[in-house]
């Protein structure tokens, strides 16, 4: 297991989570101790449900009730049941990432563990749209993200992703570009091991979670253009702290709120969510 722990409070916003849903890919175990092979089975069972709701990917929090309350466990108890939960993961072929850890001064353990399916015929796909105002930094985002080279002010992360000679002259996107970004079974970037030029290929090959980022055009008579790509798993607004909203922004805003409601009520059950950067 590969650790890329941070403090659980930062994943919480008070002492407790919301209550345990039946649906969905996050479940909380209070502990997973003196586990026989029936309760093994059921573990192995809720698990796969739980990685198929979450389309390959659950999230697990240990020395938390049902409830959402986070009760903790002693150190030999926690690491027990992160044993145990491995020994799980492992048996369905999954692996396990530890996300976040925390010890209150009563030394009470409550971990959070990534468990994400292991299959190198099917990777997992992410799609998410970028769009936003002219100049809001998208474009800079997606290089800096996919390439690994911080800007210099000039656009020299921005050139990485634009499509045409006079998207680089101008520094406006005016076409639709995409990049990609390749994650390894223990979280690490691919991208960032590779040459700065990487092939697609090369990342898609080695990843078992990859991510596409859709550069959408900012002006406003290019809107048309971003219809279809709102259908993206997931869609960021970028836009500059110092503007207030925009007659683009604000169209977006609205088509996303609207796709978001016709999507989540559709018998499918696909979803566009909302991100705000």
């Amino acid at each position: 297991m590969e650790d890329n722990i941070l403090n659980i409070q930062d994943i919480c916003l008070d002492d407790n989570l919301e209550k345990e849903k039946d649906d969905g890919n996050i479940e909380y175990k209070r502990e997973l101790l003196n586990l026989d092979e029936e309760t093994i089975n059921r573990r192995m069972t809720q698990m796969m449900y739980r990685i198929y709701e979450g389309l390959g990917e659950a999230l697990y929090f240990i020395g938390v009730a049902d409830d959402g309350m986070l009760i903790g466990l002693n150190e030999e108890e926690y690491k027990q049941s992160v044993l145990n939960l491995e020994m799980i993961a492992t048996k369905i072929n999954c692996t396990v990432l530890k996300i976040a850890e925390s010890n209150n001064k009563k030394n009470q353990y409550v971990g959070k563990y990534l468990i994400r399916e292991t299959n190198e015929n099917n990777s997992i796909e992410l799609k998410i749209g970028v769009a936003g105002n002219v100049d809001s930094g998208k474009s800079t985002t997606i290089g800096t993200l996919t390439k690994g080279v911080l800007d210099d002010g000039r656009g020299k992360a921005r050139v990485h992703v634009f499509n045409y000679k006079h998207e680089i002259d101008t520094g406006r996107t005016s076409s639709i570009g995409r990049q990609i970004m390749g994650y390894d079974k223990y979280g690490n970037i691919i991208n960032a091991k590779l040459d700065k030029q990487n092939a697609w290929a090369d990342i898609a090959s080695q990843a078992v979670k990859l991510i596409s980022f859709f550069d959408l055009a900012g002006h406003t008579y290019l809107l048309t253009h971003l219809l279809t790509h709102l259908l993206t798993r997931l869609l960021t607004l970028t836009y500059l702290l110092t503007h207030l909203l925009t007659h683009l922004l604000t169209h977006l805003l609205t088509l996303t709120y609207l796709l978001t409601h016709l999507l989540t009520h559709s018998p499918t059950h696909s979803s566009t969510h909302l991100l705000r950067s």
